[in-house]
């Protein structure tokens, strides 16, 4: 039975796809996808690269907050 998937990928940029980790991410994705998973990629770009499978683009992943003891 086909399932919803989603990775996480920060940077996964175009330029990236043939280095680690964006490669693996890719192949992962790629694979899931021909296996009729139903895959989504987030990540924290503008530049994606054109896939099988569905790229979601947000503004920010994670957002770092510093909290200061007094």
């Amino acid at each position: 039975m086909p399932k919803k998937i989603v990775i996480v990928c920060f940077g996964f940029e175009a330029q990236h796809l043939r280095s680690q980790p964006w490669h693996m991410a890719h192949g992962l994705a790629t694979q899931l996808s021909e296996d009729n998973h139903h895959v989504t990629l987030i990540t924290d770009v503008n530049d994606v690269p054109s896939t099988r499978y569905e790229i979601k683009k947000v503004s920010s992943i994670l957002q770092k907050k510093v909290h200061l003891l007094n």
